[in-house]
Parts: structure tokens; C-alpha cells; sequence
């Protein structure tokens, strides 16, 4: 409403007119207006091609968006930070793309280690089978242990130091068996993020430097590992000593103390196996690496390394428990032999398999650490059409560690 004052000093009020409004009508269209808009005093009808919300990539039109462009997929993982959900598919996309260096290399290195070890130790060991039945028909006076020994000097007819060699013989052969599986699956896991296939041979090629240094990093780390064991041991053993029961609190202090650090320190640590393969570090060169990597990122790693772990744990002891309900069927005790050798492959199929998912895992895991900290995204890029580039892929990339 507009108020206007006349000659005489009255006020006239005015309505404004509506340019829609018929020229009859007062406050009607005057001439000169000309039609109004399309869209004036009205909703257009909705487009049932368009939806109000934009899609991946793709926000509605006239939306001030941004448009970022995918990023690249030239293998089995997009080169960017990675989530569980792209480590677990990258993992299983490395097993179809390269399953001799990973599925098969696995099976045969774990089944012919278990084999060997299997009879090793029951050549060792076969005259203490009986040995409970043995311990349960001998009768004991209180001052005559005789008998007891000569049972166990039956059982056990070999100087007791053939018995540590041999425990020490078949830990080594776990180690090897180790770095036999993990070298040839790291080679292929990086292989596999430019989408370049690997066999069995060009996979063992690539890590055969490196699998003395996986035996020993894995023995070193084990020996690290029990060195704060002993001497708690020990430590206990004085402290029961001296304080008695009084010594059960501190004690349990220590330990869960002790146990927290070596979790801390194994997390830290995870990195190791893959770098001495991906990158052919020394092992000293591994774990700093390692340690630098992973810094800032102990609770992310932990948590991807305890939900595989506990998914494949769950999933290896169903499956391992096959034997035994193969056993509860009747009639099948008469097939012992049957049982045994099912036995050992099914538990030496779900060792290589949780040894393969764990492995591969922890590769894709050290890519994507070096994406966040190194840009590793931009040397991979940089290898595709690169002739002379390395036959792992990042395995010359500086490191330009932003932590």
C-alpha cells in the first residue's frame, strides 16, 4: 500500500495493482506490461528423469556443487585411502588375479612343511604314545620311583637334547614356511594395485632376497618377544620366594603391563614383513620404516588386524572342525590312518588360507599408510606406462613421510 498527499494536504491511499489483474478491474494490468513470466505464481511440474538428489558424481543441475573427478582404479584398489571394506576386496580380487603365487604356492608350502613335520615328530615321539596308559599301570611305594623312571626313560629314550633340536628344527621350518608363502603373496599383492598378474615363478623371483631376511626378522621378533616371558618367570620365582601369595598382585601388575607393551610394540611393528618385500629394505631399514608409518594410526591397525583376525579364526575352526564330525560318524574309528591324513590337510588349508588373508591384507593396508603419508598414489600412477619402472610396483618411491 502506498500512501500519497494531494495539492490540498489529504492523504489518498493506493492499493498497488497487479499486473495479472484484467484492465477493467481495479488495480488492472495498464498497458505497456506485457505477459507475465512462465513461472510466476506457479511450481513447474517435477522432471520424473531428474531426481532431487544427486547421484555419485552427478549433483542435480543448477547445484553449485563441485565435481571431482573418481580417482584412478588401474587394480584391484582405487588409489586413495582405503577402508576395511576396499582392504577385504582388494584381498580376495589379489586371490583371482594371481592364484598360483597366493592360493596354490600356500597350500603346497603349508601341506608338504606339514607333512615333513608330521612324521619328523612321530619318529620322535612314537615311544611316548603309550605313555598315559604306561603312567596309569604303574603302582608307586612311597619311597620307590623306579618303576616311574624307567617308564619315562621308555618313553623318552633319547638325550633330552635331540628333543630341544628337534622343537628348535620344526620352529625354524614354521618360519621358512612362512616367508615361502608371505614373499611370493606381498610380490603379488603390489603387483596386483596396476593390475599386473604374476605366476609362480616370477612371484618367488621377486622375493627371493627377501625371504632369509623374513626368517630372521620373524625369529628376531619372536626372541624379542620372550626375552620380557623369562624374566617374569624369573622374577616370579623370587618374589614367590620371599613374599609368598603376596606376590600374586604385583605379579599380575607386571604381566598385564608386559603383555599391553609387546601389543603396542607388535602393532607398530605389523609392517615389517611386507616392507622387506615391497620395498627389499634391510631389516633395520623394515622396522623403522615400519614405525614411522604406522605412527598415528595404532588404533585404526589394531582394529583392522583384530576384526580379520577374529573373522578368520571363527571361520578356520568351523572348518576345522570337519574331522571330527567326520569321526563321530560310525564305522569311521576303523579308518584311523583316514582321519589322520584328513586331519592334517584341513588344518594345514585353513593355516595357509589365514596366512594368505592376513598377509595380503597387511600389503594393501601398507599402501594405503603410504598413500595417506607418501602420496604413493601419484608414484603408482607415475609406473603405469613407465618401461623402466621397477617389477614392484612402488618399489622405488621416495619416502616423503608427512608424519
Amino acid at each position: 500500500m502506498t500512501i500519497h498527499t494531494t495539492q490540498q494536504g489529504h492523504k489518498v491511499d493506493s492499493m498497488p495493482q497487479d499486473p495479472t489483474a484484467s484492465p477493467d478491474e481495479p488495480g488492472g494490468r495498464q498497458p505497456g506490461w506485457g505477459p507475465p513470466p512462465p513461472s510466476w505464481g506457479s511450481t513447474p511440474p517435477p522432471n520424473p528423469e531428474q531426481s532431487p538428489y544427486p547421484g555419485p558424481g552427478l549433483p542435480p543441475p543448477g547445484s553449485w556443487y563441485p565435481q571431482f573427478p573418481r580417482p584412478a582404479k588401474p587394480g584391484v584398489v582405487e588409489l586413495r585411502p582405503l577402508a576395511l571394506s576396499d582392504l577385504l576386496d582388494g584381498t580376495f580380487a589379489v586371490f583371482r588375479r594371481s592364484p598360483m603365487p597366493t592360493l596354490v604356492n600356500a597350500a603346497v608350502v603349508q601341506l608338504a612343511m606339514g607333512v615333513l613335520g608330521l612324521v619328523f615328530l612321530g619318529w620322535l615321539f612314537e615311544p611316548a604314545m603309550g605313555l598315559e596308559d604306561a603312567l596309569l599301570s604303574v603302582s608307586v611305594d612311597a619311597g620307590d620311583l623306579g618303576e616311574l623312571e624307567g617308564t619315562f626313560n621308555e618313553a623318552f629314550p633319547y638325550p633330552w637334547y635331540l628333543y630341544a633340536a628337534a622343537v628348535l628344527l620344526v620352529l625354524l621350518a614354521q618360519l621358512f614356511a612362512y616367508a615361502l608363502v608371505a614373499g611370493p603373496a606381498t610380490a603379488a599383492a603390489m603387483r596386483a594395485t596396476l593390475d599386473r598378474p604374476t605366476s609362480w615363478r616370477q612371484g618367488y623371483g621377486l622375493a627371493r632376497p627377501a625371504i632369509p631376511k623374513l626368517v630372521g626378522v620373524e625369529l628376531l621378533l619372536f626372541l624379542v618377544g620372550l626375552v620380557p616371558v623369562l624374566l617374569l618367570a624369573v622374577l616370579g620365582v623370587l618374589l614367590f620366594s620371599a613374599w609368598g601369595i603376596g606376590a600374586l598382585a604385583p605379579m599380575l601388575l607386571l604381566g598385564f603391563a608386559a603383555a599391553l607393551a609387546l601389543l603396542w610394540a607388535g602393532v607398530r611393528l605389523t609392517l615389517v614383513p611386507v616392507l622387506l618385500v615391497s620395498q627389499s629394505l634391510t631389516i633395520r631399514g623394515a622396522l623403522a620404516r615400519s614405525w614411522r608409518l604406522t605412527r598415528g594410526s595404532w588404533w585404526r591397525i589394531f582394529g583392522i588386524v583384530l576384526v580379520v583376525a577374529l573373522v578368520v579364526s571363527v571361520l578356520g575352526g568351523i572348518v576345522a572342525s570337519i574331522p571330527g564330525v567326520v569321526a563321530s560318524i560310525p564305522g569311521s574309528t576303523g579308518n584311523a590312518w583316514l582321519l589322520l591324513a584328513l586331519t592334517v590337510v584341513v588344518n594345514v588349508l585353513v593355516t595357509a588360507v589365514s596366512t594368505l588373508i592376513m598377509q595380503v591384507l597387511l600389503t594393501l593396508l601398507q599402501v594405503d599408510l603410504r598413500i595417506r603419508h607418501e602420496r604413493l598414489d601419484q608414484a603408482l600412477l607415475g609406473e603405469l606406462n613407465d618401461p623402466a619402472a621397477h617389477a614392484i610396483p612402488g618399489h622405488d618411491a621416495a619416502d616423503r613421510s608427512l608424519a
